[in-house]
């Protein structure tokens, strides 16, 4: 929490963040320069800490940033190094910023820790001198066969003059290094230029660039990381080479390659990846895209690191299938619940499909005084075991709701206590991946004796994607197919295209499985009908659409 001292009237703003602490690392403090010592600008001066297990024990950081402050530490602005290794030494420059308040932060690059030095210091006037400094980029990571650039500022105080010659130590075997001056106003620019990497090893390499005039001689360290250009070919995994049905929120997988550090992916319409519809870069071997429903595609991935990327292997081909939703209900109903002593009852519910899920939903119907009495779950054919709710509405009265993890929040009624379309306790995307097929199990625990009841209906509706009529992919039965809007108020239109010359019926569902809504329509080719259902209630239907053998189904959402 931050507060502001704005004497008009202070504002308070939060955030929150997770911090993970590790008891292995620390104390990571400065060492020097930690007293009230004089540098003078110009010189080359060693910044010193205690690395204190930072760079392994879950801390993991193998780089700094060595800051100054000029101000007695109210702020950090001038960067004397930056991405240097987590050794515990660095030779900086010192800057022309004269000042008896000054004070050194070291910091984990990309990390949150850092320690300060003790005490003030002085940066006092430069003598007659030379001095070099890196500007910009002092780490860098090139891939074989790359050149490295660096840029240094090259400052003369006092009246010093005399030509610096500039040597490096320390660079890959093999490679050239050359130094050039950058004209632009300001302190003389030198870039360095290191190329002839090709035939280098691979590694990370720590060089230091000497200016020399004379008996002056002042030095600047940089850093290369020269990475591997030589990939093996990505093996993809999933989804397989011509694989069908293929979920349109689509997870592709593949083996890591030793080299990388990253993925390049590119999923695309065709063979010769001219129309790619969505690509990434990622860390990890998975990548996940939302795709068109009964689509082809065509994916492909290449290996990286932070400087050289791999050719694209072999492209896998993919079907996308339609995503088709059955309601399965209970007929092991009703099941009395006692009103005497605390009891535990079970209902079950067999599905003979074998589709992984992809979403479910739960229609309860309950009657029950007290309904903060029941904790009631539902466990699926492999024993995962959701929560739909536990201990909620006091005194309330019944449950006849639905519990789907795109419902609203749970807020108690008065009778029935729980209605309408409700987020569960624990999510029911816990069964997502599993197959459906065999017994699933819905308990109630009643934990009190005083109030009964039955469970009189429950019922699921599964969602999988299933093949998509192969006919150009699509099915042309129901070409261009079309529900909206949805959600909706129990009004919608249902809109495809048939080549089929059936009559079209079309059903509308709840989720106890009893049709609300049925009628059949001519078909004119065109296949556009407007359906009202009247004073449906709010919760999810089910919108069965039949063209002589074929049947597609779909799920709303009434509000």
């Amino acid at each position: 929490t931050v507060r502001d001292n704005n004497i008009a009237g202070g504002q308070l703003v939060t955030d929150n963040m997770v911090v993970n602490v590790a008891g292995t690392a620390g104390p990571f403090l400065v060492t020097a320069p930690n007293t009230n010592v004089s540098w003078q600008a110009g010189t080359n001066q060693q910044v010193a800490w205690n690395v204190a297990g930072t760079t392994a024990n879950g801390v993991d950081t193998p780089y700094v940033d060595i800051l100054l402050s000029t101000n007695g530490g109210f702020d950090y602005t001038i960067v004397l190094a930056q991405k240097v290794p987590n050794d515990g030494a660095e030779t900086v420059t010192v800057p022309n910023n004269i000042s008896n308040a000054n004070r050194i932060m070291v910091r984990g690059h990309d990390n949150i820790f850092y320690d300060l030095s003790n005490t003030n210091f002085a940066i006092a006037a430069p003598p007659t001198t030379m001095a070099i400094a890196v500007t910009g980029e002092q780490n860098k990571s090139a891939c074989k066969g790359n050149t490295a650039l660096y840029n240094f500022a090259y400052d003369v105080y006092g009246g010093f003059s005399g030509m610096p010659t500039f040597t490096i130590s320390g660079n890959p075997a093999g490679t050239s290094v050359g130094f050039s001056p950058v004209t632009g106003s300001g302190p003389a620019g030198i870039l360095m230029t290191l190329s002839n990497t090709g035939n280098a090893a691979p590694g990370f390499y720590s060089m230091t660039v000497t200016a020399t005039v004379g008996s002056v001689t002042k030095i600047a360290n940089v850093y290369l990381e020269l990475l591997d250009s030589q990939f093996e070919e990505v093996a993809l995994s999933s989804p397989d080479n011509n694989a069908v049905a293929v979920s349109a929120n689509a997870v592709f997988e593949w083996a890591a390659e030793g080299n990388a550090t990253q993925y390049e992916i590119e999923v695309a319409t065709d063979a010769a990846f001219t129309n790619i519809v969505t690509q990434g870069t990622v860390s990890g071997t998975t990548f996940t895209a939302p795709l068109n429903e009964a689509a082809i595609y065509f994916w492909r991935v290449r290996p990286a690191n932070a400087g050289c990327a791999g050719a694209y292997g072999e492209a896998f081909k993919f079907t996308t299938g339609i995503v088709a939703c059955e309601d399965f209900a209970s007929t092991n109903v009703p099941v009395a619940i006692s009103a005497f002593d605390p009891s535990i009852v079970s209902s079950t519910l067999m599905v003979s499909e074998t589709p992984i899920i992809e979403n479910i939903t739960v229609a309860l119907d309950i009657s029950h005084t007290w309904v903060s009495d029941m904790t009631v779950t539902l466990t699926s054919p492999q024993g995962t075991q959701v929560t739909l709710f536990a201990d909620k509405c006091w005194e309330s009265t019944d449950v006849n709701a639905i519990f789907d993890d795109n419902g609203s929040p749970l807020v108690c009624g008065n009778n029935p206590a729980l209605s309408g379309l409700i987020i569960p306790q624990q999510a029911l995307s816990d069964f997502n991946g599993q197959s459906p097929q065999g017994t699933w199990t819905l308990t109630i625990a009643d934990n009190f004796g005083a109030d009964g009841g039955a469970l009189n209906n429950w019922s699921l509706n599964i969602c999988s994607t299933q093949e998509a009529t192969p006919a150009g992919v699509k099915d042309t039965t129901f070409d261009n197919f079309s529900l909206y809007p949805n959600p909706n108020t129990g009004n919608f239109t249902v809109r495809f295209n048939s080549t089929s010359g059936n009559d079209v019926a079309i059903a509308v569902y709840d989720m106890r499985g009893r049709q609300i809504f049925n009628n059949s329509y001519s078909n004119t080719g065109l296949i556009e009908r407007n359906i009202a259902l009247g004073r449906a209630e709010a919760g999810v239907y089910l919108v069965s659409v039949q063209d002589g053998t074929n049947k597609i189904t779909k799920k709303i959402i009434v509000k």
